[in-house]
């Protein structure tokens, strides 16, 4: 996702993940150029 601050699309992109009772997630937030953010979540469950 670097690319869309390469281009000036957003002025970042930060992401983390984590592993606890069989279940991935991926937290995502973009900040916008404006400042503001959006944030999506991602969760994988084994089984």
């Amino acid at each position: 996702m670097q690319y869309l601050v390469d281009y000036k699309v957003v002025k970042s992109v930060d992401a983390s993940s984590s592993f606890a009772g069989g279940r991935l997630t991926i937290a995502i937030t973009v900040t916008k150029n404006d400042g503001s953010q959006q944030q999506y979540e991602y969760v994988w469950r084994a089984g």
